[in-house]
């Protein structure tokens, strides 16, 4: 593990008896409370506690605990960077694996999730009854990244980790507190004041206090001291810089002359590095600018004509309390930063006066973009140098605001997660101040894509609203904006979606009338987005038709694009417009494909394929494949769909592409679950016969699973729902039932309405097989109410199917089969859900409900009553011939009632 100078210089610590106690307390066991809290205002010794703490813990064998993790450093502020830095702190020979699956897939959209996992498989080595220690640091910085990972993922570590303890300090949060509304027992004592009267007198007294000031020929005077208590209030980072500056000059009446006041003393002592000799003052300016990370390789570069050597230099340098400095087990450094607090006071009370232009620190800047430039070369640690890429950003848009921008513009269309986007956001964040309107609303249009490939779409929608009524838009961004808000909207309300739709395309309607004559390529490429996305709202919302006629507008748009304005394929912004030309395809492919036109579905999915193919890009591909697989699958064609599916997870694999990979195995093992219970459903009894099937699906879906759980929430109901489905078929009845019941949860938090019903029926089928028929009956009643106000007819029927068996057990004849003839007209129904649009699952579902209502006529008890019953579903078939299906109805029952 690394070691940190301390922060005060002697190394002595002074009071916090009591939040000593409670740590001790804590740490042997004796509280509910596993995560403790400190809080405190700059420089009042919340890092010296935490290495008191650390202290503590590490005299003791059967504790394992971390150095601090300072959010102050680029290196923790992404979920990955604090994963990294744990696991090398608690042994990184065991997380050998976490590190080589990172290596192996820092390319990947979900690479976050991925070392998740990996993390958490890297654990056991720990022993069950050794208690671990995490600390951390300046939780006032904490981003998005930082916030996930205790409101996502620290449930998840305490639960792989039960001996767990967390130490968590910085700055008061106020109204942006996370930690507050998080599930978990944490001790909050209060927050950190300044040292007492008499622990700063203990502080003076100190024999390596006194020692150290004797070296400088200095022997204080109780009166001075109490002097220096009253100037200093007691806060220890003002304590500390007495000493410091009493050994560079130790004229004792120069800082007992200060006036008064915490802020005039604490100006008088930040401005007395003027007395420092150069080239100490210079670096410390420095540190205050260059705060990211700060060694002795960068303080050469940036000073080469120093003629002492770098690392002597901050040797020097270390002395001081308000330097920190980190060194490897060899011994080497790591960094050398400064205080925050102190960096702070530096740049309000030093940089505001001596380099009023900004000119030495633009400077410096501008070195510091060389600097970068070679380690990012040099680097082969792609995570490492996504992290130099963000430190460069930060300089280079200091050095020139313009450059700045359109290389933030360039990492971002590089950048592949979100995860890397956001972090490339808070980078230009920090400058907003000085960016031009324009830019602001172009950065806020990146932040809300941003949230919503997080699935946070109510947050996106809110800054694309505000950054629109704020007017400071050009045309492109807004287009962009008028396009993605209705995207956003499908996710949380698609009828909203599609009132909004037609206002934002009215605008550009009349946007392109205006530009007609230049021939707008990025307005018309926008467009087509538009059109597309309100496709994608009339899908949501069930509307096949007018999502086909959506999906084939927006088409005309991207063909305008690409064939009338330009033709070359490797321009960034006609790769753009072909990749939504290939979306827009392979998503129209597919609901053709739902409603049977499959001569109509496959060359426009073929087409996606082939224009995918000529882009490269593995995810894109990856996803053409998968939909051929699925309308295979649709077929029973089981060969061909295999085939496409397995192609799928080629190119996902290629593009280590989790939420690709996730979505594969859910078509694929659902389409192995279907085949399965095909060969079951004549007995449902045999499992046997579908062992090979079931066992292949159970594997797939519990893959699907865990690849969506994070990825795509929307889908990752969908793969509990047929691992549910699947343990149901299997005879694995408690199992299902907890599967199928988590689900429900889980559905209704995402507003999944399709699947909330399909539970709700498939809980309904559990418990009629059971033999709890008063549960299958409330499962029923709750599906019929879900499927009847969403419309979902295919589940309707289904559930319809369940009631009429209940009735039928119960003996309620004239009850039953009006349901079971409610339930065939629901069956004939079409919906997005339905099912049975295409011709070969319309002849496999017929059939199952054919041989349903055949069972139900020959189970009734005489020969009169079959005829009774069949006669009044032939009658009510008859009085409705709109289907020919109901033929094969008619047959089935009429040969069923001549049974004896």
């Amino acid at each position: 593990m690394s070691a940190e100078q301390p922060i005060y210089s002697p190394s002595i610590f002074i009071g916090r008896k009591d939040e000593i106690a409670t740590f001790e307390t804590m740490l042997n066991g004796n509280s509910d409370c596993w995560i403790l809290r400190i809080e405190g205002e700059g420089g009042i010794g919340k890092t010296k506690l935490l290495q008191e703490y650390i202290k503590i813990a590490r005299d003791k064998p059967s504790i394992l605990v971390t150095d601090i993790i300072d959010f102050y450093l680029t290196e923790n502020k992404t979920e990955i960077g604090i994963l990294k830095n744990i696991a090398k702190q608690l042994n990184e020979q065991k997380f050998y694996e976490f590190f080589d699956s990172l290596k192996k897939n820092t390319d990947s959209t979900d690479i976050s999730a991925i070392a998740r996992d990996d993390f958490l498989n890297c654990l056991p080595f720990l022993k069950d009854e050794q208690k671990i220690i995490l600390v951390f640091d300046t939780i006032e910085l904490a981003n998005d990244a930082v916030i996930r990972f205790f409101s996502d993922f620290l449930d998840k570590l305490k639960e792989a980790l039960p001996n767990l303890m967390l130490v968590v300090s910085g700055r008061p949060l106020g109204n942006k507190d996370f930690l507050k509304p998080l599930p978990f027992t944490m001790k909050e004592p209060p927050p950190l004041q300044g040292l007492s009267k008499t622990e700063t007198q203990n502080y003076f007294l100190d024999e390596k206090i006194i020692g150290y000031l004797a070296n400088q020929n200095i022997q204080l005077t109780s009166k001075q001291i109490d002097k220096f208590i009253d100037l200093t209030q007691g806060k220890p980072i003002l304590i500390a810089l007495v000493v410091d500056w009493l050994k560079i000059d130790n004229s004792i009446s120069k800082l007992l002359s200060i006036n008064k006041g915490e802020q005039a003393f604490e100006q008088a002592l930040i401005k007395r590095i003027a007395n420092l000799t150069y080239p100490e003052d210079q670096v410390i300016w420095a540190m205050a600018h260059i705060y990211r990370r700060f060694d002795e390789k960068i303080l050469a570069y940036i000073f080469p004509s120093i003629e002492i050597s770098a690392r002597e230099l901050i040797e020097s340098l270390a002395s001081f309390s308000f330097i920190k400095i980190r060194y490897s087990e060899q011994g080497e450094i790591i960094s050398c930063l400064l205080h925050d607090e102190m960096r702070r006071l530096i740049t309000d009370y030093v940089l505001a006066n001596e380099d009023k232009f900004h000119n030495v620190r633009k400077d410096w800047s501008q070195r510091l973009i060389k600097y970068y430039d070679n380690l990012i070369t040099k680097t082969n640690d792609e995570l490492e140098k996504r992290h130099l890429y963000y430190e460069q950003l930060f300089y280079q848009l200091d050095a020139n605001i313009q450059k700045g921008i359109e290389q933030w513009r360039k990492l971002i269309y590089m950048a592949q997660s979100w995860e890397h986007k956001e972090s490339l956001h808070a980078e230009i964040d920090y400058y907003r101040k000085i960016l031009d309107a324009n830019t602001q609303a172009e950065l806020d249009s990146h932040i809300a894509y941003a949230l919503y490939e997080q699935n946070k779409y109510l947050k996106a929608i809110n800054l694309l609203k505000h950054t629109l009524e704020s007017g400071n838009c050009t045309t492109e961004i807004e287009a962009k904006i008028h396009s993605d808000i209705i995207l956003f909207y499908s996710f949380t309300d698609a009828n909203q979606a599609l009132v909004k739709g037609g206002e934002h395309r009215q605008w550009f309607q009349g946007k392109i009338k205006s530009f007609s004559k230049s021939k707008n390529f990025s307005l018309i490429r926008r467009y087509g987005n538009l059109l597309n996305n309100i496709g994608y709202a009339y899908r949501k919302e069930g509307n096949i038709e007018k999502a086909i006629e959506y999906y084939k507008l927006a088409l005309k748009q991207f063909s305008y694009a690409t064939n009338d304005f330009a033709k070359d394929i490797d321009d960034f912004y006609i790769r753009r417009a072909k990749h939504s030309e290939a979306a827009t395809k392979n998503n129209l492919g597919y609901l053709l494909h739902l409603q049977g036109r499959d001569k109509e579905a496959s060359p426009y999915c073929k087409t996606a394929l082939r224009i995918r193919k000529r882009l490269g890009d593995y995810s894109e591909i990856g996803l053409s494949y998968n939909v051929l697989g699925i309308i295979e699958s649709d077929k029973m064609h089981r060969e061909p769909a295999i085939k496409y599916f397995e192609q799928a997870l080629g190119m996902f694999e290629k593009a280590k592409d989790l939420r690709g990979r996730g979505l594969v195995y859910l078509a694929y093992g659902r389409m192995l679950r279907q085949l399965g219970w095909d060969k079951v459903r004549p007995s449902r009894k045999d499992f046997d016969i579908a062992a090979d099937d079931y066992s292949k699906s159970q594997s797939m879906l519990v893959e699907a699973k865990k690849y969506l759980s994070r990825a795509d929430i929307f889908y990752y109901v969908e793969a509990s729902y047929e691992i549910g489905t699947l343990l149901s078929q299997k005879g694995e009845f408690i199992a299902a039932i907890q599967e199928l019941g988590d689900c429900v949860t889980k559905a209704i938090e995402v507003e999944h309405h399709h699947i909330h019903a399909r539970c709700l029926q498939e809980l309904a089928t559990v418990y009629f097989a059971i033999k709890d028929y008063p549960k299958s009956k409330q499962f029923t009643e709750k599906a019929i109410q879900e499927a009847t106000v969403n419309e979902i007819f295919y589940v309707l029927s289904r559930a319809q199917r369940i009631l009429a068996d209940l009735q039928f057990y119960w003996e309620d004849y004239d009850e039953a089969f009006n349901t079971a003839y409610q339930s065939s007209e629901n069956l004939l129904k079409t919906d997005m859900n339905s099912q049975v649009d295409n011709p070969i699952k319309q002849e496999y579902f017929y059939d199952y409900w054919q041989t349903w209502f055949e069972s139900l006529i020959r189970n009734l008890p005489t020969k009169d009553k079959k005829k009774e019953y069949a006669n009044k579903l032939i009658e009510n078939w008859e009085m409705d011939n709109s289907n020919d299906q109901y033929t094969g109805f008619i047959i089935a029952v009429e040969e069923a009632s001549e049974l004896e």
